[in-house]
């Protein structure tokens, strides 16, 4: 039998700060976690994207309502481009004509109850319980609060950068012509 992927993670908290932790202060600092995250690094911010046909450079086309950014806009041939123009957040305006792919930075979903699907990359899921942990031992015990915080830095770091890694593997690296 297999565990709910966030009662796995309230599990590896309690473990980690020695304590029981109620449902309802893991909510609150999962919830709080995934929006420190999200602050720290785009990799951790959940994307939506749209298709958007544009057949005349004048129309202004709107963006989601809970976009809080442009992730990259790519044209049909799949190239990552940077001829629009966003107008006042909410608006999105193309310099040619043609069919966009806009792929946009949404608000992470906060979960109300130990029941409901979230979307993070998995690699951010083993700093959550030390987060949680850290949280939780934060009035009690300041240097070990230290301690968790640090090591969630730690392997925060470490997931945005293997993400990074994956997703830039072919990447071409200019060497000096001349040495």
């Amino acid at each position: 039998m297999t565990l709910n992927p966030l009662r796995e993670i309230l599990n590896k908290a309690s473990y980690e700060a020695g304590m029981p932790i109620s449902d309802k202060d893991f909510i609150k600092h999962y919830n709080k976690c995934l929006s420190d995250l999200s602050d720290l690094y785009d990799t951790a911010k959940a994307t939506q994207e749209q298709t958007i046909v544009c057949e005349d450079i004048n129309n202004k086309f709107p963006l989601l309502n809970n976009c809080t950014g442009i992730n990259q806009v790519l044209s049909p041939e799949g190239f990552n481009i940077r001829n629009f123009k966003i107008i006042d957040g909410k608006y999105i305006q193309f310099y040619w004509r043609g069919t966009y792919t806009v792929r946009e930075y949404i608000l992470n979903t906060q979960i109300a109850s130990l029941n409901e699907d979230f979307e993070l990359n998995p690699v951010y899921e083993r700093c959550i319980p030390i987060y949680i942990a850290a949280q939780m031992v934060k009035k009690v015990d300041k240097d070990n609060y230290k301690e968790l915080m640090s090591e969630f830095t730690e392997l925060a770091a470490l997931a945005n950068s293997s993400i990074r890694k994956v997703s830039n593997r072919y990447r071409q690296i200019k060497a000096p012509r001349f040495r």
